[in-house]
């Protein structure tokens, strides 16, 4: 069969990746209204998107936010999304350094039931410091974290499978509900945890959620390896992406997997307009709704550098400034060094302006934007994309509804679902 790409829509805090966003949109309170996640969900089943991911964390920004924020639990959103669509994937984050493995194992089986399969986890360890505040401890370190996650997701894993083909019986007549000896208990005695098992919410129709993971450091990219059906990733450039698809895929094999089943989709930012000049416009007019100064220094958060307004117009800084640890992964603070590093000379100002984000920033044609997607995917730099946009729901329907047919006709992206679950869907098997 041939290869195909895969999407999902990176619905960024309900409102969209522009910082600006909330100022254009005609609800700026749709990060609350579950009512605004249906209708992007909706768009996007309606374009055959395979799911709509939901990021999140677990508590405010150190930094008084001057925009909005991640509210809603994305468990609790995504189960209101599944009796409101019926083929999309939903992706939930949650994170493994402030959960407990049954709980999470039977909240995600849950979902994977109430959605008929269509339930995936992205496993996340945190990184912000406030979010240890708000459960009564200090953020682990690094690779604390993720100690604590491989041994989570093992057992997670071992719940999902802790009940047997063939163990939930229904036998009315003979009147058997379970055959327990298909059913184990874990026992589990580890690190950090201690399971006893076995989960009670029978097999789903998945079987597990899809696993999905975005960690680019030597630890993260070793666990995504282990374990990941999908890996999230942040390229701004071509050679970049190549260089990540080639790492994972080697990683992956590495573990012992096969790399076609584990699929390698950075982030892309399209911006749709009949000409390029109207696709700038759009950028244009949201760029002068922000504050800057906010922006600088929520960029200098990014990099470990003290930076506000009064840095605006002096030149960007350099790693050598870097003078405390950058409050957002490793992943986002490199790329967030690479861009700036491909435009030496520019001012704070100009790479505030010019970057629009960490993913790669497609403004342009439908056409423009369409052939830039195929010579990823043709060159060895992506499985898919996770789709962002300035705003949702208009600046990502914009996307769906002109470039997505052009793809269709290229014959790399389906024109229905073929599968009942997001696991076959993704070409991973049912």
């Amino acid at each position: 069969m041939q290869r195909e790409l895969h999407f999902t829509a990176n619905y960024n805090l309900g409102l969209g990746l522009h910082p600006a966003r909330w100022r254009l949109i005609d609800n700026p309170a749709q990060f609350l209204d579950v009512n605004a996640h249906i209708e992007v969900a909706q768009i996007a089943e309606k374009a055959g998107f395979d799911a709509v991911f939901l990021s999140d964390f677990q508590s405010l920004p150190m930094e008084p936010p001057v925009e909005p924020w991640h509210a809603l639990d994305p468990l609790l959103a995504l189960s209101a999304i599944a009796a409101r669509t019926e083929s999309v994937g939903l992706i939930a984050t949650v994170s493994t350094t402030f959960s407990e493995p049954y709980e999470l194992a039977r909240k995600l089986s849950s979902l994977d039931h109430i959605s008929g399969g269509r339930a995936a986890w992205n496993i996340v360890t945190s990184y912000l410091p406030e979010a240890g505040w708000n459960f009564g401890m200090d953020l682990p370190t690094h690779d604390e974290r993720y100690d604590r996650a491989e041994e989570f997701v093992s057992v997670a894993k071992a719940l999902w499978a802790s009940w047997g083909d063939g163990a939930l019986l229904l036998d009315q007549a003979g009147g058997t509900f379970v055959d327990w000896k298909k059913v184990s208990h874990l026992n589990h005695v580890g690190m950090h945890f201690k399971v006893r098992g076995p989960l009670q919410v029978p097999t789903s129709p998945q079987g597990k959620p899809i696993l999905v993971q975005a960690g680019s450091s030597e630890v993260g990219l070793s666990f995504g390896a282990r374990h990941a059906d999908l890996i999230y990733s942040l390229q701004t450039n071509l050679e970049a992406a190549q260089a990540g698809y080639r790492r994972t895929k080697d990683a992956v094999r590495k573990a012992g997997r096969d790399p076609d089943r584990t699929l390698f989709m950075p982030g892309i930012y399209p911006v749709v307009g009949s000409t390029e000049e109207e696709a700038l416009r759009k950028v244009e007019r949201l760029d002068a709704l922000r504050d800057l100064a906010a922006d600088a220094r929520w960029f200098g958060i990014r990099l470990g550098v003290p930076l506000g307004g009064e840095d605006l117009d002096k030149p960007a800084p350099t790693r050598a400034q870097a003078d405390f640890t950058p409050a957002v992964s490793t992943g986002i603070s490199e790329s967030t060094w690479q861009m700036i590093e491909r435009r030496p000379g520019a001012t704070l100002r100009e790479i505030l302006l010019s970057s629009q984000g960490r993913n790669r920033f497609i403004a342009g044609t439908p056409e423009k934007v369409a052939d830039e997607i195929e010579l990823w995917f043709r060159s060895g730099a992506a499985d898919g994309f996770n789709v962002s946009a300035t705003h949702f729901p208009d600046g990502f329907s914009s996307f769906t509804e002109s470039v997505i047919p052009i793809l269709q006709r290229r014959g790399i992206f389906r024109s229905e679902y073929r599968h009942s679950t997001l696991r076959g869907n993704l070409g991973l098997g049912e």
